[in-house]
């Protein structure tokens, strides 16, 4: 599959009045973190909504309530409160079409890559790769909400890398962006891939062996093929540094020329928002993911 950055258009940017909903399409979060969250976004002038009244729900529950969220023409974003497990079991009664119509952005990261990715392949709209809002103070200041406040209501250019896994290196390039969570991706064929595609990786509490065996398998599914560029964030307390370094740095050799390390993004702190299925310019010399143009517009409307 080729697809043309062209062809892939923003989602609506939020302005102070609109309604979010906050829904737990994973696990169940902790109520503290969702009325920190709240207050962060009300302060932020947003109308807010939560679609979760505690405890473990069946997958029909939560795939429900996900829906009426990107249904309802009054709500203008979708928060995920929490990752953890139970966004793939959804998939198949989850419909995302429905975001060609009403475009709005779709928040959250680690196990939300499935829906990342089910989106990427459903419809030519970014969605966005957050830290969770169940908001967790210890792991994400000022910084990060202030990258996510940017992002859906401003006009965000892109992210500098840090002290990375590995060392950046390659000529620069411009592709769409796509990937997340290691361990979700390496269960998920590359339905969503295309030529020209950038792959950002991210990971938490795995072996370097076990990151290896992971890496091999995404392979295996394809979502390698036609790869431009591997842009990796956080890899969060996944066993010795430099034998983790020698296992990603032997992959990214038989796999890609380019190569971006150190973007702050995935399961650390001071997370920062990165817009999914979006076109971006990736350049190692200066280490920088930059948008090709905004992931979101003020004038969209439904």
């Amino acid at each position: 599959m080729l697809v043309n950055p062209a062809d892939i258009r923003p989602v609506r940017r939020l302005r102070p009045g609109d309604t979010v909903r906050l829904v737990s399409p994973c696990s169940p979060p902790d109520p503290h973190r969702v009325e920190t969250g709240v207050r962060m976004l009300r302060g932020w002038g947003l109308r807010t909504e939560v679609a979760w009244d505690g405890g473990e729900r069946p997958p029909e529950i939560r795939a429900a309530e996900m829906q009426q969220a990107l249904e309802s023409p009054g709500v203008h974003a979708v928060l995920v409160t929490r990752a953890g497990k139970g966004a793939e079991e959804l998939l198949p009664l989850l419909d995302f079409s429905v975001l060609e119509r009403q475009p709005k952005p779709v928040c959250g990261f680690s196990d939300v890559t499935f829906l990342h990715h089910a989106i990427a392949a459903a419809v030519r709209r970014p969605s966005f790769h957050t830290p969770e809002l169940a908001w967790s103070v210890r792991l994400n200041g000022e910084h990060s909400a202030a990258s996510l406040r940017e992002t859906l209501l401003g006009e965000a250019s892109g992210l500098q890398a840090g002290q990375g896994v590995v060392r950046s290196r390659g000529p620069a390039v411009t592709g769409r962006l796509r990937g997340g969570n290691l361990s979700a991706l390496a269960r998920i064929d590359a339905t969503a891939a295309a030529k020209g595609d950038i792959l950002f990786l991210e990971e938490l509490r795995e072996t370097p062996q076990t990151v290896g065996e992971l890496l091999n398998r995404i392979t295996a599914r394809g979502h390698l093929a036609g790869v431009s560029a591997v842009v990796f964030g956080q890899f969060v307390e996944c066993g010795d540094a430099e034998q983790l370094r020698a296992v990603l740095d032997d992959w990214c050799e038989r796999s890609v020329q380019t190569v971006l390390a150190g973007i702050p993004a995935g399961h650390g702190v001071e997370q920062e928002t990165m817009a999914m299925g979006w076109p971006v310019s990736v350049e190692p010399a200066t280490g920088t993911l930059s948008y090709v143009s905004s992931p979101t517009d003020a004038g969209l409307t439904w």
